[in-house]
């Protein structure tokens, strides 16, 4: 329950408002809303937008052109974020944020196999997951 109310129904509201009507969509945006929360959210789509050159059906943005640049925009991000911890002295958050972008690639392959209904058979952490 806490989840649900917490961070799928926001995130399903914020991909909504996005533009995005796929599966693997939809769950780059639930787990980006509980890495992040919804401030990290908020900021990480400002810088989407920009470096896209806008949102969702905008210039002929398709929602996996979209996609792929928030992915590079999170992993960016959680390297950025690895950097100030280490020089703040702060080693063990800076190897906790790097490993964690972990979550991010494996959204990032299933996007690049163009599976962003999350159907059929498919690979994340070396497990074989069923889809929908």
């Amino acid at each position: 329950d806490i989840f649900g109310e917490g961070f799928y129904v926001p995130a399903v509201a914020e991909a909504q408002k996005l533009g995005i009507q796929t599966p693997l969509g939809v769950a780059c945006i639930y787990d980006t809303r509980i890495q992040h929360g919804a401030g990290g959210s908020t900021f990480l789509f400002g810088l989407t937008k920009d470096k896209a050159g806008g949102n969702i059906g905008q210039n002929g943005l398709t929602e996996a052109a979209w996609l792929a640049v928030f992915l590079d925009e999170r992993e960016a991000l959680l390297h950025r974020l690895a950097n100030k911890a280490e020089q703040n002295g702060d080693a063990n958050s800076g190897r906790f944020l790097r490993n964690s972008t972990f979550r991010v690639q494996e959204l990032r392959h299933i996007l690049q196999a163009n599976n962003l209904g999350l159907t059929g058979q498919f690979t994340v952490r070396g497990f074989k997951l069923t889809g929908l």
